[in-house]
């Protein structure tokens, strides 16, 4: 999509999509990399190990791992929080650490916020990325507070800013620089990253692949082994993680 166009063309407020309503598919399904890798580097866990796709996610866990589990998430989507705060503890303490699933975030643009947010998400780069974005879902009610009282008028200031200051403004109007800041990210760093229009258009890019082909309707939405499955919470996640597991013998 085109840059100028990136936050100016996303609702703030686009609820609308935050739910997971796409059919299953086959479409891009590859099959799983062998397990080479079984033990995680010497004195860590495999959840420990984060690592940077080239699909402009974050990977959780062994890059080998029989069964790969992707998630397209958006940050200002409840039900992304609610999966996060109910499932991802067991998901990563049962089949994370254990090397047989990686978890992949990949961040599901659905409107102004979550260009703000996945920015300030990439701010502690790999290490944090994983911890920023678990905080970020519970910073979930401050900001919809703050984004209720937005005027027309801020938002006309955040259309009429340079591109690569938008992030920026609208940052500081519905609350992640205060977020960052509690986050111990300084606000020349938090600027910074909230100037990175490289990654945001290489954020929506892939969103635009996605969306061709899978045809997600909604957040969140979960591949196992590179096909779409219709759990939207942890205990329909957990059943296709067992049966995909099963399925490889692990």
């Amino acid at each position: 999509m085109p840059r100028r166009l990136l936050l100016a063309a996303l609702p703030l407020a686009a609820l609308a999509g935050c739910h997971q309503a796409a059919a299953p598919s086959n479409q891009g399904a590859t099959a799983p990399p062998a397990n080479v890798a079984a033990t995680a580097p010497e004195g860590r866990d495999w959840s420990t190990v984060v690592t940077r796709t080239v699909d402009s996610g974050y990977r959780m866990g062994n890059p080998a791992a029989p069964v790969q589990l992707v998630e397209f998430g958006s940050r200002t989507c409840p039900h992304c929080a609610a999966f996060a705060a109910s499932g991802m503890k067991p998901l990563v303490e049962n089949y994370v650490r254990t090397g047989k699933v990686s978890y992949e975030f990949r961040d599901w643009l659905r409107d102004g916020g979550d260009v703000s947010a996945a920015l300030i998400g990439r701010c502690k780069g790999a290490e944090g990325f994983f911890p920023l974005l678990a905080a970020e879902f519970a910073y979930q009610p401050k900001i919809f507070a703050k984004e209720a009282s937005q005027t027309k008028a801020m938002a006309e200031a955040v259309a009429k800013a340079p591109e690569n200051q938008q992030a920026y403004i609208l940052a500081g109007q519905i609350g992640y620089l205060d977020f960052a800041k509690a986050q111990g990210i300084p606000d020349d760093q938090a600027r910074k990253c909230l100037a990175d229009m490289p990654t945001a258009e290489e954020i929506g890019k892939m969103n635009a692949r996605a969306d061709a082909e899978y045809k997600l309707d909604g957040t969140p939405t979960f591949l196992i082994d590179g096909k779409v499955v219709d759990a939207v919470g942890w205990p329909e996640l957990e059943a296709d993680l067992k049966a995909a597991l099963a399925k490889t013998g692990a």
